[in-house]
């Protein structure tokens, strides 16, 4: 960090007031607004933990050349953190265990930046692993590491308590960390080249509103912040779920703060585009009528609703009910004569429908889709039966376990909503087409 090397702003400082000017311009302002706020609100993180004890992540994802990479390199001199004279973002592929905690637990309000967090790049262990170490650090959580003391092996809690912002071409899929990131899609459409250029020039004035932050956080009592919280209460509304609310909550607040400091130095430019942003975030952000259940809103910044464990699972199901099927339509046109194949669901003994209700042999299909999955080397969170049964019934898609007479052998089936399945985006459509076409028989409930 550099802030202590800067010159203090002065009022009317141009180089300041233009920098945070044009970078609230170098991509969409729903996107700037929650990038800019988020880097503010690293300044008032311990103030935030010892309020809630809890920190959101940040998660910036596009294609190569949609400015993840700059856009982030910008915005982190507002924290201190310069790539150009010492600083440096984290590549995901050189990091393990070890090092990522050591990372991610040596600092408590400069944010540590982690780039090409890909799942095709860096295999599922390491993928699942960093995840998991960004998800502790949302609650300050600690992660253990071992080390040798006395000549003992010994095994030592680290508090992971360093605000991080991962950057990746794919959209993260872990659920849980999700809810915990603000989720950012930028595209090369969103770029303002013009507006980067002129940031560019004044970049320096960036680090120097940054030690101002510093300095202003530091002399900012817990009982502002936790007041200065509790007023963006209405510019997010309530449909929100709780973490993403508070997230949002965070960002808003760190706006509103600097814009205050920037008018108190007569930051005229700076003070009015972060206002201008906040306004454009609040559009998608407080309006009850916009968010209900229209998810496209939302997406703009928070990603795609994460599927769920059981979301995944039910996914692989009904992919191999369509392979089962290709199976068995091979099989009635060899006649009878072997294919080398046997279907895995079977559409006369596994499952049914009625009307729009799919009805599961659930233990049966668990089974065979956990067999599909090792044959991939893929594994399952759900390795249980019981953890399947428990997590699917609180899903929107789940209608409860019923009787189906002449079915699964006196089992009670799991009956799930096809139009609920749809609207969490897991696709559906085959097995309908399926069982009218290969398993369609008369039922009695």
């Amino acid at each position: 960090p550099r802030l202590f090397e800067q010159t203090e702003v002065q009022m009317g400082d141009v180089e300041v007031d233009q920098a945070l000017a044009n970078l609230c311009s170098i991509n969409r302002p729903s996107n700037m607004a929650v990038i800019i706020g988020w880097f503010l609100a690293c300044h008032l993180k311990s103030h935030l933990h010892l309020i809630s004890g809890q920190f959101p992540l940040i998660s910036i994802w596009g294609a190569s050349g949609s400015g993840k990479s700059k856009t982030v390199e910008i915005a982190a001199l507002l924290s201190g953190v310069s790539l150009e004279i010492g600083s440096s973002a984290a590549n995901c592929s050189a990091l393990n265990k070890f090092n990522a905690i050591e990372l991610l637990s040596s600092s408590t309000t400069v944010p540590r930046i982690c780039e090409e967090y890909n799942r095709d790049k860096l295999g599922d262990n390491l993928y699942n692993l960093l995840g998991e170490l960004f998800k502790a650090v949302w609650g300050g959580e600690s992660a253990s590491r071992g080390s040798i003391a006395n000549g003992q092996a010994v095994s030592r809690q680290i508090p992971l308590t360093g605000p991080v912002v991962y950057v990746s071409e794919q959209q993260p899929k872990m659920p849980a960390l999700m809810e915990r990131s603000l989720v950012l899609h930028l595209v090369k459409a969103g770029r303002n080249s013009d507006a980067m250029e002129r940031v560019n020039e004044h970049k320096a004035g960036l680090l120097r509103f940054g030690q101002l932050l510093m300095m202003t956080a530091l002399r900012t009592p817990v009982a502002t912040v936790e007041a200065m919280l509790k007023k963006e209460s209405e510019s997010v509304s309530k449909s929100w779920d709780h973490r993403p609310r508070y997230s949002l909550m965070v960002v808003h607040m760190a706006l509103t703060w600097a814009a205050d400091l920037c008018a108190q130095y007569r930051l005229n430019d700076a003070a009015d585009a972060l206002k201008n942003i906040k306004r454009e975030l609040k559009l998608l952000t407080a309006e009850e009528h916009r968010m209900g259940d229209h998810e496209g809103d939302r997406r703009v910044i928070m990603g795609n609703r994460p599927a769920s464990e059981v979301d995944v699972f039910l996914s692989h199901l009904f992919d191999l009910i369509v392979d089962s099927a290709s199976v068995i339509s091979d099989q009635i046109l060899a006649k009878g004569m072997p294919t080398g194949r046997r279907p895995a669901i079977n559409p006369r003994t596994d499952f049914c429908m009625d009307g729009n209700t799919l009805y599961i042999w659930g233990k049966q299909c668990h089974a065979r889709v956990l067999d599909h999955l090792r044959s991939l080397n893929v594994r399952s969170p759900l390795q249980q039966w019981s953890d399947f049964e428990a997590l699917v019934e609180s899903e929107p898609y789940f209608q409860g376990w019923k009787p189906v007479a002449d079915k699964f052998y006196g089992q009670p089936a799991l009956a799930l909503d096809m139009t609920k399945l749809t609207a969490r985006r897991i696709d559906c459509s085959a097995v309908r087409e399926i069982y009218a076409t290969l398993g369609q028989v008369p039922l009695e409930f």
